[in-house]
């Protein structure tokens, strides 16, 4: 028997993608956390996470062009435009910030600084863009 009152639209493709971007960045927010923080000594999973950022946008990039199954329509493409520009706000003011504290500081003393900084504008960049695609495909544009 059907609900009539359900007037929920189901999921689309692209917005159960999203579900499992934004649930694989809280797992990596939650084995940071753990794991990273109470690290003792130099460790580079910082640069390892970095690559599979990259590697997770060139994924899904591929996934985005090859997926000939998925109807992508006006709405779509606003939709991730609003993301992308969201995310671009996040990182350009990461990177600003970034830049700020170079000139105070006049300099990082080791590399594992700015690898610590960076890893942080990418996962509030994607994490922004994830967020708000989300809202913008459960709310009317």
């Amino acid at each position: 028997m059907s609900n009539i009152f359900d007037t929920e639209p189901p999921m689309s493709f692209q917005e159960k993608l999203l579900y499992a971007q934004l649930t694989g960045l809280i797992a990596l927010l939650v084995f940071y956390a753990h794991f990273l923080q109470h690290a003792h000594g130099p460790h580079y999973l910082h640069a390892f996470f970095l690559i599979a950022f990259l590697l997770l946008i060139t994924f899904r990039f591929i996934i985005r062009r090859n997926a000939g199954n998925t109807t992508s329509d006006e709405r779509d493409a606003h939709i991730e435009g609003l993301g992308a520009r969201w995310g671009s706000i996040f990182f350009n003011v990461g990177i600003v910030l970034i830049l700020i504290a170079y000139w105070d500081h006049g300099s990082f003393n080791n590399a594992t600084i700015l690898i610590n900084l960076l890893f942080h504008v990418l996962l509030f960049a994607n994490a922004a863009r994830i967020i708000r695609q989300l809202i913008a495909y459960r709310s009317s544009l």
